[in-house]
């Protein structure tokens, strides 16, 4: 069952970013280090899930081609100045750049987009793809699993008020990321 979660939720991350894919799974890294589930299932299930929404995307791209970036979904969450930029990164340095992208936010959507409609080759796609993703799942899992085992140790050494200009911080970036979009849902808008 927990496989079963953590796989559909990586799945429905792809094509719904809002999933907050990777903090789950930070989240269940820690559940490992209380005794529940194993590591290897942790990053195994969002890594297999994000494959294959990155699969799926990748053979709509292939299929529809360019056009595909005029629907309202992808219209919506992939920038042509994104979609340009990966369109070179991966004309230039192929699945490669693919790889990179996945540690890029906001970025690993438009390139499987554009590698789909560059018709690039797909044992290599795949390949970064899964790699990609299992090397992210497996990090994120691992500082779940640490952070779990060593909590006390962690918080010792930052102490309260360290701990507090940490969740300060994550507020701010939160804040300063809401704005940003409202601000440029506003441009868009009087554009």
């Amino acid at each position: 069952m927990f496989f079963i979660f953590l796989f559909l939720a990586g799945a429905a991350n792809f094509f719904f970013p809002i999933v907050p894919i990777e903090l789950v799974t930070v989240f269940c890294g820690y559940l490992v280090s209380q005794g529940h589930s194993s590591l290897i299932l942790v990053a195994a299930a969002p890594t297999l899930g994000m494959f294959a929404g990155s699969v799926i995307c990748y053979r709509i791209s292939r299929y529809f081609g360019a056009p595909i970036l005029e629907k309202p979904f992808f219209a919506r969450y992939i920038k042509e100045d994104s979609v340009a930029r990966t369109r070179h990164w991966l004309e230039t340095y192929g699945a490669v750049a693919l790889f990179f992208s996945k540690f890029v936010p906001g970025m690993y959507l438009g390139a499987v987009v554009s590698s789909g409609i560059l018709a690039l080759k797909e044992t290599r796609i795949y390949t970064a793809f899964l790699l990609a993703n299992l090397a992210l799942f497996l990090l994120l899992a691992c500082i779940g699993k640490i952070g779990g085992e060593r909590w006390r140790e962690m918080y010792a050494a930052v102490g309260k008020t360290g701990a507090l200009a940490i969740a300060a911080s994550v507020l701010v970036c939160i804040a300063i990321s809401l704005a940003v979009k409202w601000l440029r849902k506003q441009n868009k808008s009087t554009s």
